[in-house]
């Protein structure tokens, strides 16, 4: 795996139960929060219009929703391939996880069409795709400050 995405984060010596999950069950720690994460984004679009509230005062506070939901689902589908999946192979998994997210977001607007009082919106594809560019931006600049972190703590040993 190239050094800039190496994982982030404490060391394993200091979350002794993490680094026993991540050798017992690396599958469910990796891939467990975007799965759940892509659930609550697929229970809260099967909810019917009218169960949310009208945001009046925040211009299109809905894109908003959007730009979040899938910057971190995409923040955790990154985390997933790059720590689990596809070792050194960081244009596939940013391909990979890039278009998995985007693949998601227009079935999720397709799934809309088939709830009441809710349809398929370019602009919610657009926010989707926004916050797609943003999590995985925000995931990759996370690392990299990171492995400079790492890299300069190694060199004043």
């Amino acid at each position: 795996m190239p050094e800039e995405f190496k994982p982030a984060g404490p060391e394993r010596t200091e979350l002794g139960w993490l680094h026993a999950l991540d050798k017992r069950y690396p599958f469910l720690l990796y891939w467990g929060p975007p799965v759940v994460w892509a659930a609550l984004i697929f229970y809260l679009s099967s909810q019917p219009g009218e169960a949310f509230p009208e945001v009046t005062f925040v211009p299109n506070a809905d894109k908003a929703v959007h730009v979040l939901e899938y910057a971190v689902l995409t923040g955790l589908v990154a985390r997933a391939l790059f720590h689990y999946a596809w070792h050194g192979h960081t244009v596939w998994a940013s391909i990979v996880g890039l278009a998995t997210c985007f693949v998601f977001g227009v079935l999720d607007e397709f799934h809309q069409l088939s709830v009441p009082d809710r349809s398929f919106e370019w602009g919610d594809l657009g926010a989707d795709a926004v916050g797609i560019g943003l999590g995985f931006l925000v995931y990759v600049l996370i690392q990299l400050k990171s492995t400079k972190r790492k890299s300069a703590s190694r060199e004043e040993a």
